[in-house]
C-alpha cells in the first residue's frame, strides 16, 4: 500500500509485582563455626572419620538475598551478625528438620514457587526434585504453606557443593513469588479469554482470545495479531490486553449498514455521538502511539459511485487516509472539519475500500484522531463503454447517469469536484472510442481529462488561456477518428482545434461568425463517420449543419423550434450509428430526442428534474 500502513511493536504492557526480598538460606556445619553460634542454633555432629552425619541434630542459616539476613526458625526471624535487614513477611516461613536414613534419598514437590540454589540451577514448581544417595536432609522450607524443598549434602562429608563462606559451605536458596499472567479484553466482555493464572518463573504460559458474537479481534496491546500465542513468564508477571472492534457498530455508525466492514491495525475504531456529520453517531479512530495506524475497511464489488463524510484534527505529520485497494488516493491532516469525498470507482472486481488513521510521529496535537461518516456506496450496473449524460453542480461536482438503449435510467455515478472548473463537452479527444471530458475555468484556462471506458479519469491535460472563447462542443468534424475541440465567442466567431491523440495542440481553424446561433454540440447524424454541427438560437430554433467536411459545402440545414428546451449534448444513446439529442430546461426537467439518420426525430425519452445539475454534455 502506498505510504504503507506502519505497524510497530508497543511498548510491552506489564504488570508489575513486588518482589519480596530474595530469601536465601544459608546451611553450613563444621565444629568450630558451629561453637561460636551454639546460643542460637541446633548442631550436627559427624563422625569421627569426616563421614556420614550420625546425629539428628541440624543447623540451619537464612541469608535475605542482599536485603539482611538470619536465623528462621518456627516462622520467627532473629539477626545474626553481620547481616542486618529485617525479613518482609516472617510469618510465612518456616523451618522444618527432616532427617533421612544414611545413605538414602530424598525427594521433594514444589509447588506454587520457585527455587534457584546458588544461582546456578532453578527449581520449579510442580516437578520432583530427587536428591542422591548419601542424601542427609537438612532443611525444608515452606512458603506460605504451599512449597516445600528439602536440601540435602551432596558428598560423603556431609558438605554442600557450591559456594564456600568462610570456613563453612553454603547455599544461597533464592525463594520466588509465582508469575502471574493477567488477562482483560477491550472493550470489557467482547471476548473469551483463556490461559491467566499463576506460573513458575521461566515457563511458558499459552493463551487466547476468542471473540464474542459481533465482534473482531484486531491485535494484543503489544500489536501481536495472532489470537494465541506463548510467552515465556519473567518473576514480575505480565499483563495483555486483546483489542477488539464491532464491525456492527462501525456499519451503524456511518450509516452504511448494507456493506461488510472489517476493523484493523493497533488500534480499535469505535462507535461515538459526540462528533458527527448530520446523524447520531459517527466512526472515530482510537489513541494511538507514534509510528501505529488504525482502519476501518469494506469490501464490495466495482464498478459504483463512493461518497463519505470525513474530518481530522491531528499534528501535521499524522494522516487520515483513504486507500482504494493499494492505492492511496486522498489523505488530510491538521485540523481539517468535515467535507464530502466522492468517487467513482469502475473495476469490475472486488475492490477493498480503507480508511486509515496513520500516527507517523509523537507528536499529539488537537484530539488527535480521525472520523468517518455517512458512507454512501452505489453500485454500478455497467462497467463500460454504455451511453452517459454529464451534469454539474455549482460546487464543482461532476455525475454522469448511465441510460440503456432505449433511454431508461440505469444509474448515476459521481465522478469527482473539479472545484472551479467547468464541464464544458465531451467527445474522444485520443480516438480509443471513449469520450473525454472538457473543462474551462473563470479565467479562460483550459483543461481536459482522458477518461477510461469504466469511467474512472486516465489522465489531465492542461491548455493555455483563450481569453473570450469559451468551449462548445467536442465531435470528429474533420473524419479523423477522433473529436476536435469547438471555441465560440459572445459575438459568434467560431472556430475549432485540431489535437493529437496526446492532446497536444496541432493548430485553429476558424469557421466564421455564426451571429446570433450558439454551438450547442457535434455528432454523427448521417453515418458518415463525421460529426455534424448543432446550432441553437435564443429563440428555441434548432439547427443541423450537413457537410462534406472542412472546406467543403453545407449541404442541407433542418431546423426546428424547441422552446424552453436547450440542446445540451449530443451521443448515439441507442447505438445505432445516428447520434441523438439531449435537452433541458431551466427548471431542470431533462430529456432526449432519438434521431434519424435525416435529421428528423423519431422519439422521445424523458426524465424527471435534476434540482441543482446541469446537463452539461452527452457521450460513451
Amino acid at each position: 500500500m502506498k505510504a504503507a500502513l506502519r505497524k510497530s511493536n508497543r511498548p510491552l504492557s506489564v504488570a508489575g509485582q513486588v518482589f519480596r526480598p530474595w530469601l536465601a538460606l544459608l546451611v553450613a556445619w563444621g565444629v568450630s563455626v558451629l561453637a561460636a553460634h551454639a546460643a542460637s542454633r541446633v548442631t550436627m555432629g559427624l563422625d569421627a572419620g569426616g563421614g556420614r552425619a550420625t546425629s539428628t541434630t541440624y543447623t540451619v542459616e537464612a541469608s535475605l538475598g542482599g536485603v539482611g539476613g538470619g536465623l528462621v526458625t518456627g516462622g520467627t526471624y532473629t539477626n545474626l551478625p553481620g547481616y542486618p535487614g529485617t525479613l518482609v513477611d516472617p510469618a510465612s516461613l518456616a523451618v522444618l528438620c527432616t532427617p533421612a536414613a544414611a545413605g538414602g534419598s530424598s525427594t521433594s514437590q514444589l509447588s506454587g514457587v520457585a527455587v534457584m540454589l546458588d544461582g546456578t540451577r532453578t527449581l520449579l514448581p510442580g516437578t520432583d526434585v530427587a536428591w542422591g544417595a548419601p542424601a542427609y536432609p537438612l532443611a525444608s522450607i515452606s512458603t506460605s504453606g504451599v512449597a516445600t524443598l528439602s536440601v540435602v549434602p551432596t558428598n560423603t562429608t556431609g558438605q554442600f557443593s557450591g559456594a564456600y563462606l568462610g570456613a563453612y559451605a553454603t547455599n544461597n536458596i533464592l525463594v520466588y513469588p509465582p508469575s502471574v499472567l493477567t488477562l482483560a479484553a477491550s472493550p470489557a466482555g467482547s471476548a473469551a479469554l483463556a490461559g491467566a493464572g499463576s506460573y513458575v518463573v521461566g515457563s511458558n504460559a499459552t493463551f487466547s482470545a476468542t471473540p464474542n458474537a459481533g465482534w473482531q479481534f484486531l491485535c494484543w496491546n503489544d500489536g501481536v495479531t495472532n489470537t494465541a500465542r506463548t510467552v515465556a513468564m519473567p518473576s514480575g508477571g505480565l499483563a495483555y490486553t486483546a483489542i477488539l472492534g464491532s464491525p456492527s457498530n462501525i456499519a451503524v455508525a456511518v450509516d452504511a449498514t448494507n456493506l461488510l466492514w472489517s476493523l484493523g491495525g493497533n488500534a480499535a475504531w469505535y462507535s461515538q455521538t459526540a462528533v458527527v456529520h448530520g446523524t447520531p453517531s459517527a466512526a472515530q479512530s482510537s489513541a494511538l502511539s507514534a509510528s501505529q495506524y488504525s482502519y476501518i475497511q469494506v469490501t464490495t464489488n466495482g464498478p459504483g459511485s463512493l461518497m463519505f463524510w470525513w474530518k481530522v484534527s491531528s499534528a501535521a505529520d499524522n494522516y487520515l487516509q483513504f486507500f482504494i485497494g493499494t492505492q492511496l488516493v486522498s489523505q488530510i491532516s491538521g485540523t481539517v472539519d468535515w467535507n464530502q469525498y466522492i468517487t467513482f470507482i469502475g473495476t469490475s472486481n472486488q475492490v477493498q475500500l480503507t480508511w486509515v488513521y496513520n500516527k507517523a510521529s509523537a507528536t499529539i496535537a488537537g484530539s488527535d484522531a480521525g472520523w468517518v461518516d455517512q458512507v454512501t456506496w452505489l453500485p454500478c450496473p455497467y462497467a463500460t463503454h454504455v451511453p452517459q449524460l454529464f451534469f454539474q453542480e455549482p460546487a464543482g461536482m461532476v455525475a454522469s447517469w448511465i441510460v440503456n438503449s432505449t433511454g431508461a435510467f440505469q444509474f448515476a455515478r459521481i465522478l469527482a469536484n473539479t472545484g472551479g472548473w467547468a464541464l464544458k463537452a465531451a467527445g474522444d479527444i485520443d480516438g480509443d472510442t471513449v469520450s473525454d471530458l472538457l473543462f474551462q475555468n473563470t479565467a479562460s484556462d483550459t483543461g481536459g481529462w482522458f477518461m477510461n471506458a469504466d469511467g474512472s479519469a486516465r489522465d489531465q491535460r492542461f491548455w493555455w488561456n483563450i481569453g473570450g472563447w469559451e468551449i462548445k462542443a467536442a465531435g470528429d468534424y474533420e473524419g479523423l477518428g477522433r473529436a476536435q475541440v469547438f471555441f465560440q465567442t459572445a459575438l459568434g466567431d467560431t472556430a475549432y482545434w485540431r489535437l493529437e491523440t496526446n492532446g497536444n495542440f496541432i493548430a485553429a481553424v476558424v469557421i466564421g461568425n455564426m451571429g446570433a446561433w450558439k454551438l450547442r454540440g457535434a455528432g454523427d447524424v448521417d453515418g458518415d463517420h463525421k460529426a455534424e454541427l448543432f446550432w441553437q438560437n435564443a429563440a428555441g430554433d434548432v439547427a443541423i449543419w450537413f457537410h462534406d467536411g472542412p472546406g467543403g459545402s453545407i449541404r442541407s440545414v433542418v431546423a426546428f423550434n424547441t422552446g424552453e428546451w436547450a440542446l445540451c449534448g449530443v451521443t448515439d444513446v441507442d447505438a445505432d450509428g445516428v447520434s441523438d439529442l439531449l435537452w433541458q430546461t431551466p427548471d431542470t426537467r431533462t430529456g432526449g430526442w432519438f434521431m434519424n439518420s435525416n435529421g428528423t426525430y423519431r422519439a422521445a425519452s424523458y426524465w424527471w428534474p435534476t434540482g441543482g445539475w446541469k446537463l452539461k454534455a452527452a457521450g460513451r
